[in-house]
């Protein structure tokens, strides 16, 4: 950030030691294993989206519920919702309102809570949620989280900590807290030489699909239309 906007080169150790000093670094307890860490995200825009559900902590919205889709390849924010209760009715609002402005993505991931998927033994006597339903009508595969393996949805749990993060340092509004963590703030996951933030990431890895067009439609008589 401070090389693209501001011309400024400096190296990491003295961003640190100032943020160090100016109470800034935000700790955690170190795990005793440390696990090989591989990252998997896809390549393309909108070929993946990540959804679940967070209770809130901000003290206020405390005890809200926040539902968000984020796309796996650039990290962007596509939809978000925060409503008194967590339920399958909630996740498909969302999840209309994303794709009536982004498009059908080719999947989405979510874990086995009862707002996504009806298990099994339920599925017999109840059938199919309202949002595995809305995802068979509109051909969108559905993947499902590991059991008991959070990891699997992990690149929402760090979203969930930057946006409580962003809320606790004085950032307003839902909405406001969206817009830095889509357009403003550089995400550490993404190309950190372009200092690249979720947004900018989402139009880079779009694909480019050829338009196939009909000829006859680009006249009206000898008129040309285009």
């Amino acid at each position: 950030m401070l090389k693209r906007y501001y011309g400024v080169e400096t190296n990491h150790m003295r961003v640190y030691r100032v943020l160090k000093e100016e109470g800034l670094l935000y700790h955690r307890a170190r795990k005793r294993f440390r696990r090989r860490w591989v990252r998997w995200e896809r390549e393309h825009s909108n070929t993946l989206w990540h959804v679940d559900w967070h209770e809130m902590k901000d003290p206020r919205w405390r005890g809200m519920w926040l539902i968000a889709y984020e796309d796996d390849a650039s990290r962007r924010i596509m939809c978000y919702g925060m409503f008194a209760h967590a339920t399958s009715a909630h996740s498909v609002e969302v999840l209309k309102r994303a794709m009536a402005e982004h498009g059908r993505p080719g999947s989405i991931l979510n874990d086995r809570g009862s707002t996504f998927y009806a298990v099994e033994s339920q599925a017999r006597k109840k059938g199919l949620t309202e949002f595995e339903l809305f995802l068979m009508g509109n051909h969108v595969e559905q993947i499902l989280s590991g059991v008991r393996h959070p990891e699997t949805n992990g690149k929402l749990e760090k979203l969930w900590d930057m946006l409580e993060t962003g809320l606790g340092r004085g950032i307003s509004s839902m909405d406001d807290c969206v817009y830095w963590y889509n357009c403003e703030r550089p995400h550490g996951a993404l190309d950190l030489e372009r200092a690249e933030t979720p947004i900018e990431a989402y139009y880079r890895k779009l694909p480019q699909r050829d338009v196939l067009v009909d000829p006859s439609i680009l006249y009206i008589g000898s008129e040309t239309i285009l």
